[in-house]
């Protein structure tokens, strides 16, 4: 008989980068974040501007953002103002 000792390492991660692309101008612009986990759980890049209080949490982004995630579906919203659109995808 074998003897092993199995590992299985569960925090496996993935990393999410994103550019935040003005349509008409093909220029990066600011905009607000919130890049959700499979787990529930908010994540946001290190030293990002974070917004507090109440309301759905989020981060501040010039124009770009990179952030390491666990493997599964990950929700990216992205937002910039009431003139435009919120855009939420979900990412594997």
């Amino acid at each position: 008989m074998l003897d092993h000792d199995y590992r299985i390492n569960q925090d496996i991660r993935a990393n999410v980068a994103g550019s935040i692309i003005d349509k008409a101008t093909g220029e990066t612009v600011p905009a607000k974040v919130q890049v959700l986990t499979s787990q529930g759980r908010v994540v946001h890049p290190a030293g990002a501007i974070l917004k507090e209080g109440t309301g759905d949490p989020f981060f501040y982004s010039e124009g770009t953002f990179e952030v390491d995630v666990p493997r599964g579906r990950t929700r990216v919203t992205v937002e910039r103002g009431t003139e435009y659109v919120p855009v939420t995808l979900e990412v594997y």
